[in-house]
């Protein structure tokens, strides 16, 4: 594995340094000034991207002092640099005369939203965000012969055992690991970074990061979203506990009570697809000669860098562009062997902001969730590479939910039986057969937007100061009780932090996003499906390999990056005007009415 160079580092630091002290130099007199600073201010930002892209990467592949060092000083730089060049266009923007067109007013707003950290705050948060994620990835967890890390053993471990006790034994002992280390580190970081968005106008952090949703009662429409699936989560949620307790037992499953959320297949219990085995009744499997998606990988045995390959296929059979050599020479798509230092093993996509280089990051394995990770960590590098001619400020999704829906959008291609045909299977299930399917693509991804509601929620209400510390894990069980089902199997200590136990929380990555891609990837899905094969399209059987004409709408919609307000690109490029529950419920319709029958043959109750 080839790594950013120190001496590419090193220069670009150099240019850096030189750039801001010019960023206080304010040129008054020129006639075209707010053009030429912004121009300035895209180059230096571009540079600064580069650099912090750079020592990420490093920081993430070998986690070790060094580069965490070199990764908290790149984004104090980041931090003094944004609040130089704000105050530079402020006064800009103060003292002209002539109207600033909407372009320009726009990527103002872009460069200096957010918190606003003075140097001291901006040390201060990298240093407590950089021992979060440290503890994160470093952890161990010791059982009988093994000590395992969070991601991706403990993890995978919770996926493949059945055994009740060594499931509450690994998903107790993972939270305690990390959580009580983390509670008044996070603490800090909350105090810290509120104190930053407060400096720019803000109530607290929460608000900051809402704002770029472009939604301005984004709380309502979340609860509008959730309210219109929950009768389908609800039934879900029934046949799930109905299942589980003939595999375990109602002393393990209640008939009225949330999930225990150590029984369910996942670490944090955010997919359940893991327990498929379990929960889809044998006649909805079929016949050896059906297709199920645990055959595929078997039947084609696809090595990681073989799926690799397969999933810019997909897209390049749809009109998009290659992976670049770079893309091929650096990215990690597997785990090393003996590395001989801590590794991430999160799934990850990068932009380098340096010509062609854009990376994955992934820990691998021969799996059907390992060829769905890479189509949709490969759906973030195509929306690199489309918004690539934009100006750097511009280079990102419409909003965070674009970028996470693409490759999922993907995803729901590549499990049709139409395409799955390519790798020997049938292309026409029976309905008994499709069903099973529809069930197993449910346990994965209607959960995950329940529990994104949940993750960020919990963190609105944490930013916003509404739940005291010392009832923090308390509010994160009442949360996820409440909207998700889903229960503590054991009762919590006081210093639990069981947020800690995931990961966008030590790392601050905001998780709404992932709640509203759940719907847009069926609507982007089902869109692209009428645009390709027309209006009466069954989107069951829908296969986007080789769909040039959906292609070209895909990529006009990435190509726009975040230069037009979001609701102006869905509607240019797909006729929509916001985010809809719609497509979804229909796409899912076949297994709701499947349900409903279920629930009543079986006076199965409904609700927690």
């Amino acid at each position: 594995m080839k790594l950013g160079t120190k001496s590419c580092a090193d220069r670009r630091r150099g240019e850096l340094f030189l750039w801001n002290a010019l960023t206080i130099v304010v040129a008054y007199g020129s006639p075209d000034r707010i053009a030429s600073r912004l121009d300035r201010a895209n180059q230096e930002f571009e540079v600064l991207r580069h650099w912090e892209a750079s020592a990420a990467w490093n920081a993430s592949i070998q986690i070790n002092i060094w580069n965490q060092n070199e990764l908290k000083q790149v984004q104090n730089e980041k931090e003094l640099w944004k609040l130089h060049t704000c105050t530079d266009l402020e006064h800009i923007v103060e003292h002209l005369s002539t109207n600033i067109s909407r372009d320009q007013s726009r990527q103002i707003s872009l460069f200096c939203r957010g918190p606003k950290y003075t140097p001291e705050l901006s040390r201060a948060f990298e240093e407590v965000q950089q021992e979060l994620y440290r503890i994160y990835h470093t952890s161990l967890v010791c059982y009988g012969d093994f000590c395992e890390h969070g991601e991706p053993e403990l993890a995978r471990r919770m996926e493949q055992s059945r055994d009740p006790q060594f499931l509450l034994t690994i998903w107790h002992a993972w939270r305690h690991r990390v959580g009580p280390k983390g509670k008044p580190l996070y603490r800090d970081m909350v105090q810290i970074m509120n104190q930053a968005a407060r400096r720019n106008g803000y109530d607290n952090v929460g608000a900051a990061w809402k704002e770029v949703h472009d939604l301005p009662k984004i709380e309502n429409e979340v609860k509008r979203l959730y309210d219109e699936i929950l009768p389908f989560y609800q039934r879900l949620h029934a046949w799930v506990r109905f299942r589980l307790s003939k595999f375990y037992g109602e002393d393990l499953i209640e008939r009225l009570r949330p999930l225990p959320a150590h029984l369910l297949g996942n670490m944090w219990a955010q997919s359940w697809e893991a327990i498929a085995d379990l929960i889809v009744p044998e006649d909805l499997l079929g016949s050896n000669q059906d297709f199920t998606l645990e055959d595929v990988l078997a039947i084609s045995n696809l090595s990681v860098v073989d799926m690799a390959k397969s999933a810019e296929e997909y897209f390049v059979s749809m009109g998009f562009q290659p992976m670049t050599s770079s893309f091929w020479r650096y990215s990690q798509l597997e785990k090393p062997v003996d590395p001989g230092f801590p590794t991430s093993c999160h799934p990850s996509s990068l932009d380098l902001y340096n010509g062609d280089d854009f990376r994955i990051e992934l820990c691998g394995q021969q799996t059907w969730d390992t060829f769905l990770t890479l189509h949709h960590e490969m759906g973030h590098i195509q929306y690199y590479m489309n918004y690539h001619h934009q100006p750097p400020i511009f280079r990102d999704g419409a909003n965070p939910s674009f970028h996470e829906s693409i490759g999922d959008c993907i995803n729901y291609g590549i499990q049709s039986p139409a395409f799955l045909k390519r790798f020997g299977l049938k292309s026409k299930l029976e309905p008994n057969v499709m069903i099973g399917h529809l069930l197993k693509q449910a346990l994965s991804r209607i959960p995950l937007i329940v529990w994104s509601y949940v993750v960020d929620q919990w963190r609105w209400d944490v930013f916003s100061e509404k739940v005291p510390f010392t009832e923090w894990n308390d509010h994160w069980w009442d949360l996820r009780e409440q909207i998700q089902g889903v229960q503590s199997p054991l009762p919590r200590h006081p210093d639990s932090f069981d947020p800690m136990a995931k990961f966008h929380i030590p790392d601050n990555s905001p998780y709404i996003p992932y709640f509203f891609a759940g719907f847009l990837q069926v609507q982007l899905y089902e869109r692209l499906c009428q645009v390709e094969h027309g209006s009466t399209i069954d989107v069951h059987q829908c296969d986007l390999w080789g769909a040039k004409r959906a292609g070209h709408v895909l990529r006009s919609l990435m190509s726009a990056g975040q230069s037009q307000p979001w609701k102006r690109v869905l509607m240019d490029n797909l006729g929509m005007a916001s985010i809809s529950a719609q497509p979804l419920l229909r796409y899912y319709d076949p297994l709701i009415r499947w349900l409903d029958e279920m629930i009543e043959r079986e006076s199965i109750p409904i609700g927690w």
